[in-house]
């Protein structure tokens, strides 16, 4: 997947890192997804939830949604 880089602030004392948004498989953004993560394919992430550094979800999952 491709997408604009950019930082995004989890307010955990790191500061800004590299982080996206979610896109959804129907093209649609979701929240904000720490470029360190991993999110399985065709899950979706809603436009409210912060997906931190390190953490994976697996494929098909819904988070926030």
């Amino acid at each position: 997947m491709s997408y604009k880089q950019t930082t995004y602030d989890f307010s955990d004392g790191r500061g800004a890192i590299p982080a996206h948004q979610h896109v959804h498989p129907d093209g649609t953004t979701g929240g904000w997804v720490a470029d360190s993560a991993i999110i399985g394919a065709g899950s979706s992430i809603g436009a409210g939830a912060i997906i931190g550094t390190e953490v994976r979800i697996g494929a098909g999952s819904s988070i926030g949604a």
